[in-house]
């Protein structure tokens, strides 16, 4: 009897342990503004209704490279910090290390790209608004 009440209760204090170990891991690791230190580098006009805008994160250390985000959007009006709480909210077609090298559109809803760098995400569609409708555009790349 003894000895079953003594596992229990290791079981509770090991379990209990554990699950403090996590919810201090899951704080620790937590950031409840993403892209905190993204500034933004460029923006370019590719045609009518569509521009590229790059952001650059420089808070990485000696281990840790800058990081480019690119986006394709529509136009954002404003300042610096306007377009920075715009790209916030919206997720990058290309993250990674790297540069565009060239970028040409079709005019409708094809976008070729040339990247130089490691790719740490890519994604081969975006979506963005224009005049209150959705268009989706199809990325394809050449990587080297």
């Amino acid at each position: 009897m003894r000895v079953s009440r003594v596992i229990k209760g290791l079981h509770c204090l090991v379990t209990l342990m554990l699950l403090l170990l996590v919810i201090f891991f899951i704080s620790v690791n937590h950031t409840d503004t993403p892209r905190t230190g993204d500034e933004l580098q460029h923006r370019y006009k590719i045609n009518d209704s569509l521009w590229l805008y790059t952001t650059i994160n420089r808070e990485g250390n000696a281990t840790v490279p800058m990081i480019y985000r690119f986006y394709l959007l529509g136009e954002i009006t404003g300042n610096n910090d306007v377009v920075i709480n715009t790209l916030k909210n919206t997720m990058p077609f290309l993250a990674g290390n790297g540069s565009i090298s060239k970028i040409t559109s079709d005019g409708k809803e094809h976008i070729s790209i040339i990247y130089s760098g490691k790719v740490y995400s890519l994604s081969d569609t975006t979506s963005y608004s224009i005049d209150g409708r959705q268009a989706d555009i199809h990325i394809s790349y050449t990587i080297n």
